[in-house]
């Protein structure tokens, strides 16, 4: 199932969000965590060895992101996913053409949101799902 929906993926870059948040679900439900990190790992070497992988690559950090962080690694080459794991060392962009006293008091680190962060999961959800989640929820109460 995975292996199908890496494909879809790869041949439908608009959807690839929505293959991924497939994958993400069958990762959560497996017990095994040497097969986790099996697929994990054959999803990236599909997904992120292709040009242009970058959507791609913040979609993956977004279902590896936690056991990344406990393992202090990252396999993700996009300067905006090695912000999010905290290397401040690589501009984010180009800033070569600003003066240098502006650069220094760039809040680049307020760029992630580090509560977000604490609250990130491996199984990725949309906004529209969270929405309406929390809606249905409200409903029942009522």
């Amino acid at each position: 199932m995975s292996a199908i929906c890496i494909q879809i993926a790869l041949d439908n870059v608009s959807c690839a969000h929505y293959a991924l948040r497939i994958v993400s679900r069958m990762i959560d439900s497996l017990k095994d965590m040497k097969e986790k990190q099996s697929i994990i790992d054959l999803v990236y070497n599909k997904l992120c060895n292709q040009p242009n992988s970058d959507y791609n690559q913040l979609w993956l950090q977004n279902m590896t992101y936690t056991q990344d962080k406990k393992n202090g690694t990252s396999p993700y080459s996009l300067r905006l996913c090695k912000l999010v794991m905290g290397n401040l060392d690589e501009p984010l962009w180009n800033n070569e053409w600003i003066k240098a006293e502006f650069i220094q008091n760039m809040p680049i680190a307020s760029i992630v949101d580090k509560e977000t962060l604490k609250k990130v999961t491996p199984v990725i959800t949309f906004r529209e799902t969270r929405a309406y989640n929390e809606q249905s929820i409200s409903i029942i109460d009522y």
